[in-house]
This record gives structure tokens, sequence and C-alpha cells, in this order.
């Protein structure tokens, strides 16, 4: 998987979480850096998973967990898979996750819009 950072949005309230992210086109994997935020989990076995950056430097993770984005009133996002990085300097939620498990969203003007 590559983790890389694409656009970002400007939605106005919602989770903390979610306006401290990228939202990524290119990226295979949603990362979190703040394990706080994350609701059940499970430890991964040494190399497991490979993340990298864009660059080809690789990551290290440990954990995945289930993380419950709360972005407005009426748009609920589970991030089913995110890895924790601790050394990430921006949490990445990746859009084509998104879009293959059914969440429907807007990009206008390279701005994210999730939907109800």
């Amino acid at each position: 998987m590559f983790a890389t950072t694409a656009m970002r949005r400007d939605i106005g309230k919602g989770a903390a979480l979610f306006h401290a992210s990228v939202q990524d086109i290119g990226c295979g994997a949603h990362i979190c850096n703040d394990l706080q935020v994350m609701a059940r989990s499970r430890r991964l076995s040494k190399g497991e998973v490979d993340l990298r950056l864009g660059n080809g430097k690789r990551v290290a993770t440990e954990v995945v967990r289930l993380v419950h984005l709360v972005v407005s009133d009426h748009v609920r996002i589970d991030l089913k898979e995110c890895y924790y990085i601790p050394r990430m300097i921006q949490n990445i939620i990746s859009i084509p996750i998104l879009d293959n498990e059914g969440y429907e969203f807007s990009i206008i003007q390279n701005c994210f819009y999730p939907t109800a």
C-alpha cells in the first residue's frame, strides 16, 4: 500500500479527526496518528502490513483499529481498517476505500464533501 497526500477539504463543522485529515485519492489505507480516537483494535504481526510513503520509504504500524467519524448531524463514516502510525504528521482518509465501501461524496473545486 502507498500512503501519499493529495487534496484537502473545507466542509465546516464535523469530527476533529476528519478536519485534521487529508482526504487522499491515491492512498490505499486509512492512517491515524491518535490512538484515543480509535475504537476496537487488533495487533498486527511483524510484517503483516507493509505501508510505504509516496517516496517509497517504509512506515511501521503495529495496530489496526476501527474509527467512527461523526462528520455532521447527518453524516457518519466508519473507517473499518485504520492503521495507527504515531509518526505521521497528518491523518489520511482514503477516498478509494470509502468509495469501495459504498460511501457517497462529492469533490467540488478540490474540496471533499461526504453526503448522507
